[in-house]
């Protein structure tokens, strides 16, 4: 029973995860704009020269602040996905998912990350928290869960 409860959290944290892939980065290169800044992307990438580089950034940067695309606001599109699974997903755990995005977010954009995948139905899945005070702890040798 105690291990069906698990599962069924491991399921919920991959369905949110899931959820904000498709709610951030596939909305964003929809746009004709987005596709225009593939350029720009590709400069900031492949230029060494600092100047140019930095310019591509700020322009970069610039276009993922109109559209909403940062690490704080995953966390508020999160709170929509969270909210319905509160009995199981606490919301630091669910903010590290978010947090866990963006870092492979920030790969793919801006280092050498090639794609960002949905996490398949059944595989294997991390899930931690922020801290070692709500959510998933690990008290006297027990892992707690809630």
């Amino acid at each position: 029973m105690l291990l069906k409860h698990k599962e069924k959290r491991f399921e919920i944290a991959k369905k949110i995860y899931n959820a904000l892939i498709a709610k951030s980065y596939h909305e964003l290169t929809k746009t004709k704009k987005y596709r225009g800044m593939q350029e720009i992307l590709i400069e900031y990438k492949n230029n060494r020269e600092s100047e140019l580089r930095k310019q591509s950034l700020k322009e970069l940067n610039l276009l993922y602040k109109e559209y909403g695309f940062s690490e704080y606001q995953f966390h508020t599109h999160l709170k929509e996905f969270q909210h319905h699974f509160k009995k199981d997903i606490d919301s630091f755990t669910a903010q590290k998912l978010a947090t866990n995005l963006w870092k492979s977010y920030e790969k793919l954009l801006y280092g050498n990350g090639n794609k960002i995948h949905y996490k398949k139905f059944d595989s294997f899945f991390s899930v931690e928290g922020k801290s070692n005070k709500t959510g998933i702890r690990f008290l006297e040798g027990n892992l707690t869960w809630g």
